[in-house]
Parts: C-alpha cells; sequence; structure tokens
C-alpha cells in the first residue's frame, strides 16, 4: 500500500510505500539526506520532524533522543518504518550538510577545495643558476598562481630532501 508523504523541505509530496525504511525512501526519492553511519542510528544526523508516517519510537530513539525532541516529534528517520499519510520536516541545516555526501549517489557536485595539487619539474641547481631550492620553487608557483607564495620554515628545512626523492 502507498502512502502519501510530504516533505518539507524541499515542499514535496512523496507517494511511500507502507513497510518502508523512511531514509532509504526519501534518499531513493532524491532527497539529500545526512545519515554518514549508514542506517545504523549511530549518529543522530538524520533527525526529522514526523507528523503521522510512524507513531512508534525504537529503543535507539528513545536511547539518544531527548525526551523533548521525543515530544515534538523528532525521530531519526533511519529508524522509522512508514506506516501512514503525514508531513516530514527536515531541518535547513542537515539539507545543506548533506549536499556533498549526496554525490556518491550520482549527482554532480563541483567543489572547490583550498588546497590542490600542481605537478611541476625544477630546473637543477647547476653553475649558472645557483639559487636556493625555494627560491626557484617560489618563482615557479608565483608564475602559475599569480600571486605570491610564502611557507614555515619546517618546510623550507625539508623542502631539499623532498625535492630530491
Amino acid at each position: 500500500m502507498k502512502v502519501s508523504a510530504r516533505v518539507i523541505p524541499p515542499d514535496r509530496e512523496l507517494k511511500l510505500k507502507a513497510g518502508d525504511n523512511l531514509r532509504t525512501a526519501l534518499i531513493e526519492a532524491g532527497i539529500p539526506l545526512d545519515s554518514p553511519c549508514g542506517g545504523q542510528g549511530t549518529c543522530l544526523k538524520c533527525k526529522v520532524q514526523l507528523s503521522g508516517i510512524s507513531r512508534k519510537y525504537t529503543e535507539p530513539e528513545k536511547e539518544k533522543l531527548s525526551r523533548e525532541e521525543l515530544d515534538s516529534g523528532w525521530h531519526l528517520a533511519c529508524q522509522v518504518t512508514v506506516e501512514e499519510p503525514g508531513e516530514v520536516r527536515l531541518p535547513e541545516i542537515e539539507i545543506s550538510r548533506a549536499k556533498a555526501s549526496f554525490g556518491l549517489l550520482g549527482e554532480e557536485i563541483s567543489l572547490q577545495p583550498n588546497v590542490r595539487s600542481i605537478h611541476f619539474e625544477l630546473s637543477k641547481p647547476s653553475l649558472k643558476d645557483q639559487r636556493a631550492d625555494w627560491n626557484r620553487l617560489a618563482e615557479y608557483l608565483e608564475r602559475s598562481a599569480d600571486k605570491p607564495v610564502s611557507t614555515e620554515l619546517p618546510l623550507l628545512r625539508e623542502l631539499s630532501t623532498r625535492l630530491r626523492e
């Protein structure tokens, strides 16, 4: 039997199969849900507020959610079995946090990391070019990044050895 469930946000009406796990049903419907524990009920990241859907609390929910959360209808989506029509409220913060991990399900996500890998070859020191390794590396990096670079003393101490590994 299919039951109707309104998911807010994104304010979508879903038809869920009674007896299905809520976490699995939401993810299969394309609703991002943070659940790094894989549905084991240990991370508490898949908290949802329900009106309807299920009136039962599992032992992990009773142990891990506060009395106030339980009284307000909060559940762990991974612990909920869909039983009846209702509403599922996802916390805003959970939606934004889940986006990066949701990419594992096939969604293309453009990441902009603070660190990136640059492959380079430096000329070897010679009688004509006796600059220090750091000076040659910094010149290359500044040309490719178009901005000044700097480093800390511990890296300078290791640089020559690392470049020759």
